[in-house]
């Protein structure tokens, strides 16, 4: 089991947010959530080990806060995890620089699978 992980979760879907939060706090990851990307910019010096982002949100997307996590010193290399319905969302992910990609509805091995290959015990 995965200790002492953080992942900060942003997705405007509140429900999406709970569903994640006890999938991923079940399989022992330390996690935050956000309805707003704006929290990345506020993370100062506690910055998360990996970030699950949604791509369509309102106010600044995924794939914006992607590139700015990826070009910033502090985030550069922390795995950043873009999800999405978009059909065309892993283009997306890859244009955003972004570790990896998720569809939505996504299945929860697969996110756990995921997580765990950026975030090994």
């Amino acid at each position: 089991m995965a200790l002492h992980k953080k992942i900060l979760v942003v997705d405007d879907d509140p429900g999406i947010l709970e569903v994640m939060a006890i999938i991923l706090g079940d399989a022992g990851y330390d996690i935050e959530t956000a309805r707003s990307g704006d929290i990345v910019y506020d993370t100062g010096k506690d910055s998360p080990d990996l970030f699950l982002l949604d791509i369509w949100m309102s106010g600044r997307d995924g794939c914006t806060l992607c590139r700015y996590i990826k070009s910033t010193k502090q985030f550069t290399n922390v795995p950043v995890i873009l999800v999405s319905a978009n059909q065309n969302g892993a283009e997306l992910a890859r244009a955003a620089r972004a570790d990896d990609f998720i569809a939505k509805p996504f299945d929860i091995d697969l996110l756990l699978a995921k997580v765990a290959q950026y975030l090994p015990n």
